[in-house]
C-alpha cells in the first residue's frame, strides 16, 4: 500500500471534500481507511488521527480494523446481517463512553452502513443493503487482553478497532484532550 503521511491524508480529505477541522490545537480529524482485500478476520485496515499540536500539524497512523469480523459474519447480532460502514464523513459521531467496562469512544449520531448476510468470510459491500441509524458502531479495544491482536475474532461487530492496545489508548488520550477545549463529540471520516 500507499505511506500513509501528512500530504496523502490531506489529499484524502480533500479527494471526498470531506470537512477537515484545522482550527486550535487537538481539533482531531479521526479517520479509517479500509483496505481493498475483501476477506476478513484481520486487522488490514488503518485509522489514523490528522490534528495540530502548538500550531503544528501531527498524525498518528495505526493498524486497524473498519469491518466486522468473521465471527460477527457467520452469526450476526442483526438477522440482516452483519454491518460494515459506509464511506463517509460522520460529524459528531462519538463520544467519550464505556462499553464493556472499558472507557472508548461510543456512538450518539446515526451512521450509514451495509449489511452482508450470506454468512461467509468475505465482505460484500453492496449499495441495495445500505440503512442508517445507530446500532452501536463504537471505537473500542480489542478483547485479546492486552497488548497487539493478530485475529479479530469476536472483537468486532462493525466497530472501528485498532489493532494494538496501545495505539487505542493514545488514541483516547488525544480525545481527552479534545473533549476539555471542544466537548464530547468526535467526527469520523
Amino acid at each position: 500500500g500507499k505511506e500513509i503521511n501528512l500530504d496523502y491524508v490531506f489529499e484524502l480529505y480533500d479527494t471526498y471534500e470531506y470537512p477537515l477541522f484545522t482550527n486550535g490545537d487537538y481539533n482531531l480529524n479521526i479517520f479509517g481507511i479500509r483496505n481493498d482485500a475483501r476477506v476478513s478476520g484481520t486487522f488490514d485496515d488503518v485509522m489514523g488521527v490528522l490534528y495540530k499540536e502548538r500550531g503544528l500539524w501531527e498524525l498518528l497512523v495505526f493498524p486497524a480494523t473498519v469491518d466486522c469480523g468473521v465471527f460477527y459474519m457467520k452469526s450476526p447480532m442483526n438477522p440482516d446481517g452483519a454491518a460494515f460502514v459506509k464511506e463517509g464523513f460522520y460529524k459528531g459521531l462519538w463520544k467519550i463512553g464505556g462499553f464493556k467496562g472499558v472507557e472508548c469512544l461510543i456512538q450518539k449520531e446515526t451512521i450509514q452502513y451495509y449489511r452482508d448476510n450470506n454468512r461467509d468470510d468475505i465482505i460484500d459491500l453492496d449499495p441495495k443493503t445500505i440503512k442508517s441509524g445507530n446500532i452501536g458502531i463504537f471505537c473500542h479495544p480489542h478483547f485479546q487482553n492486552f497488548g497487539t491482536a493478530e485475529k479479530i475474532y469476536n472483537s468486532s461487530a462493525g466497530c472501528q478497532v485498532p489493532k494494538d492496545y496501545n495505539d487505542f489508548k493514545k488514541l483516547m488520550e488525544l480525545c481527552k484532550k479534545s473533549e476539555k477545549i471542544y466537548g464530547n463529540s468526535f467526527s469520523y471520516s
